[in-house]
């Protein structure tokens, strides 16, 4: 009896969960379905608006862009903010014989005289 008992209650918890397993098969089947269903909507959506944009292909004209004063071809470095001048402190020579007036005096006695005369063309 007992054992009829324990097999009646196996054989019915198996059939509860082969129903419970049959039953999310089926809701799994219909998720799946529906996204699916959603994605090709989607697609389809997406595929109509691409088709409906027109493209227009345009040749590179170089000429074109540079006689355009807004084309980046007429003024690219500064109109993206960079100016190419901006490190030249970095470049500056600095020396005390040009930044004061007694190293100019050594300067100008270290070079030959005829460097220092004017010789202009007669008219």
């Amino acid at each position: 009896m007992l054992k009829d008992n324990e097999a009646s209650r196996y054989d019915t918890s198996i059939e509860r969960i082969n129903r419970q397993w049959s039953k999310k098969q089926i809701e799994r089947e219909e998720f799946v379905k529906n996204n699916r269903l959603h994605y090709l909507r989607a697609i389809r959506a997406l595929l109509r608006k691409r088709s409906q944009i027109e493209t227009k292909y345009v040749k590179n004209d170089i000429i074109r862009s540079y006689t355009k004063y807004d084309s980046t071809a007429y003024g690219p470095l500064t109109r993206n903010g960079y100016f190419p001048d901006k490190l030249t402190d970095k470049y500056l020579v600095k020396s005390r014989f040009l930044d004061t007036y007694t190293g100019l005096l050594e300067l100008e006695s270290t070079l030959p005289s005829n460097a220092l005369k004017i010789r202009l063309p007669a008219p």
